[in-house]
């Protein structure tokens, strides 16, 4: 064995105490020489060195041994050094061991690689071999399994990982799908809306498993009275203070039996800014929302609104009521009244309420907002059936956002009153 420098004994070419590695390697040549020199260079760098002088011997030995690297003669007592590659190709992936070939010069060496190199050669070493070189070529293996087994390692702790990703995602949606199972019995049911009023149905379409939006469908005495209501937010946040909305209205309807339209608005107003005590952590959270009471015996249309228009059909006609331009909750605003306005029906007319996620929608082949003009000229020529119209109704928004994402929460609220 030759050097080009003075041999040293030298540290870990792995550096640091946490990058460590059991690194083992297997020697196999039938020269003593050769094996007691190899095996002293490379026990001075503390990796785990065995050694054989025949095939037989080496493959006995990676029977009970796992090695990340072999130093493999070609010329072997007893079985060459290419049908020894051969036999640990059959058992060991090539990622998992390398095998350097060693032999001295030869006229055919290049016949001799390419020959190496179909048995599974790693790469070759020529005798009378160079110890810079020995320490190179191992130095190299070493680096490559450290990587192989932080990447393995990394793998292992992105599983992990991924795993409990997986069941804290899977716990979230249990408790948003159970969120949405609840938020469905407080709204009302197609079944139970079409037993409250005849003629009413409601296209509503959250951006998320539960929804900011509510609508109520109530008839009490002689009262038919729809809500829809638009809460800040979407998802849980707009959930959350749409449930505290309906639970508030439905106390004041039931409860303290106030049916006039404004009334309805400033007891909201008021109660919910109570929860919320002018708390910054939940300032600007509020809701827009159109209360609509018909009476069946007189025929009086009564409104009134937080920042949401309501739209009036009549014939080819839509007439647009506007209530008060103020939010619920907006602590400016505590001690406003809301007004209560009335429409007189001459005939029979389709009332529309909804929120401007109808609206603000972008869609179209141009990517634009529905707009509040489209909306109108859309119901103005709308026909049909309570079933028909809404039928149609969905079709058109949902044609409308396409392959968008859904910009908010969706609800329309469509009532037939027969003069």
């Amino acid at each position: 064995m030759q050097s080009s420098s003075t041999f040293q004994k030298k540290e870990h070419p792995q550096g640091v105490a946490e990058n460590v590695i059991d690194f083992s390697i297997l020697i196999v040549d039938d020269s003593t020489e050769t094996l007691c020199s190899m095996e002293f260079v490379l026990n001075n760098f503390d990796y785990s060195v065995h050694t054989a002088q025949s095939g037989q011997e080496a493959l006995e030995l990676i029977e009970k041994n796992n090695y990340h690297l072999i130093f493999l003669d070609v010329r072997l007592p007893d079985i060459d050094g290419f049908a020894v590659a051969e036999s640990i190709r059959s058992k060991i992936a090539a990622e998992e061991i390398a095998v350097i070939f060693m032999t001295f010069q030869a006229e055919n060496r290049e016949a001799i690689i390419k020959k190496g190199l179909q048995y599974g050669a790693t790469d070759f070493m020529f005798k009378p071999l160079d110890i810079d070189i020995l320490q190179l070529r191992t130095k190299i293996q070493y680096q490559r399994v450290r990587q192989i087994q932080q990447l393995k390692d990394s793998h292992h702790k992105l599983m992990e990982l991924s795993g409990h990703l997986k069941n804290k995602s899977k716990r979230l949606s249990d408790s948003i799908n159970y969120a949405k199972l609840i938020q469905q019995k407080i709204l009302p049911t197609p079944v139970e809306i079409e037993s409250r009023i005849k003629d009413c149905f409601v296209f509503y379409q959250p951006k998320h498993a539960i929804g900011g939006d509510f609508f109520m469908v109530e008839k009490m005495n002689s009262r038919q009275i729809t809500i829809c209501a638009d809460c800040t937010g979407h998802g849980v946040p707009g959930a959350l203070l749409s449930m505290l909305g309906h639970t508030i209205i439905n106390d004041l309807l039931h409860s303290n039996r106030i049916f006039d339209p404004g009334n309805i608005l400033t007891e909201l107003n008021q109660k919910l800014l109570a929860v919320f005590q002018e708390d910054d952590a939940v300032k600007g959270h509020g809701m827009d929302l159109s209360v609509v009471v018909y009476r069946l015996d007189t025929h009086e249309l009564t409104y009134a609104s937080a920042k949401r228009p309501i739209l009036i059909q009549q014939d080819n006609e839509v007439h647009q009521l506007k209530g008060d331009p103020y939010s619920i909750g907006d602590p400016e605003y505590a001690n406003k009244s809301f007004q209560t306005m009335s429409f007189e029906l001459k005939k029979a007319a389709w009332i529309y309420q909804y929120s401007d996620g109808i609206t603000d929608q972008f869609g179209g082949s141009e990517n634009k907002k529905y707009g509040s003009r489209k909306f109108r000229d859309f119901i103005t020529h709308l026909e049909g059936s309570p079933l028909e119209k809404k039928e149609k109704i969905t079709k058109e928004l949902k044609s409308w956002v396409g392959s968008c994402d859904q910009t908010d929460d969706q609800t329309l609220l469509v009532n037939y009153l027969s003069k």
